[in-house]
């Protein structure tokens, strides 16, 4: 029994999300959940192939690969495919010397299951590893890794690496057609924490922007949005419900209550039954929202006038109409 709270915050896997939400639910708690996914990244042939490479070894490796947001899998367009990888294991050897096992740069595993689950990954995909896959247990080590699925649709989409969120310092790569392959491999997923898309093609990434859904999309850079207190963080659908950081924060965790003070210094008699048709007429102005906000000023600011010719004129049925022009 979770008790009653005002709000409930969880960050998690969307399996323990999904029990938050259903305890919080038998006291219809409002909940902020920031849940995982498998976050993709399009490498458009338009895209500056050095800088993808490394802003993406960078993002996906931070914390040895353990972070909600890093990008999961990588869409490379095909004509680009052998130098990108190409840089892409440049990167990792420059940030690593070529042994990251002794590198202080590059962490562990929070956990020997943690590695374990990695292990048993890569030990269905070994075929498609091209960097890394070296592993050890007892030190929770996992190697800084990269899948190549070549073009092989069918052997991608159903790897070990892609059925859940890797959560670890593995890259998969599939080799994408097009763009519009890109866009109907991520339809066809859950909805994403984060995406990712390097391009200098505007109009591509628009596209993205506007065909797709998910908690944040990032163009050109890897994890960047999560620094920054401007943008709201959270994710949709799968990947959570709600959004914080910066002043997301203090709305996500606030009521925003409403209050309306009404003055007695007026009380029209249209507004009561029984109405004729000159009161509905004023009824039938005053509801709308826009126009009862000015109708609510006059008493503010006292200009009863005004409002003793508005009430006069609709009484009596006169109302200015415009004339046609003939």
């Amino acid at each position: 029994d979770m008790g009653r709270y005002d709000k409930i915050m969880f960050t998690g896997s969307p399996r323990v999300g999904k029990i938050v939400m259903q305890a919080a639910a038998q006291h219809l708690t409002p909940v902020v959940l920031e849940l995982g996914g498998r976050n993709p990244c399009i490498v458009d042939r338009s895209a500056n192939i050095t800088v993808a490479a490394k802003r993406i070894a960078w993002g996906g490796m931070i914390n040895a690969g353990q972070l909600c947001v890093r990008p999961n899998h990588i869409m490379v367009h095909h004509d680009v495919a052998d130098k990108f990888l190409s840089e892409l294991k440049k990167a990792l050897d420059s940030f690593y010397a070529g042994k990251p096992q002794d590198s202080e740069n590059f962490g562990r595993m929070v956990s020997k299951a943690a590695t374990s689950r990695l292990q048993a990954v890569l030990d269905k995909d070994k075929a498609f590893i091209v960097y890394g896959g070296e592993t050890d247990v007892e030190q929770r080590y996992i190697a800084p890794t990269l899948l190549d699925f070549g073009n092989d649709r069918k052997a991608f989409e159903q790897s070990e690496a892609m059925t859940d969120e890797l959560f670890g310092p593995i890259l998969a790569i599939y080799r994408c057609v097009d763009f519009e392959e890109c866009l109907s491999l991520i339809k066809a997923d859950e909805k994403p924490l984060a995406m990712y898309c390097f391009t200098e093609d505007t109009k591509q990434s628009d596209t993205l922007i506007k065909r797709t859904s998910c908690g944040g999309i990032v163009i050109n850079d890897c994890v960047a949005h999560l620094s920054n207190t401007n943008l709201p963080f959270g994710g949709v659908g799968n990947s959570g419900t709600g959004s914080y950081h910066g002043k997301y924060s203090f709305t996500a965790f606030s009521h925003e209550k409403a209050v309306l003070r009404k003055t007695c210094a007026m009380d029209p008699p249209q507004r009561y039954a029984p109405q004729n048709a000159s009161a509905k007429r004023l009824l039938r102005i005053l509801v709308n929202p826009t126009i009862a906000y000015y109708f609510e000023a006059l008493f503010v600011k006292k200009n009863f006038a005004i409002l003793f010719l508005l009430i006069v004129l609709l009484r009596k049925g006169v109302w200015p109409h415009r004339r046609r022009l003939h």
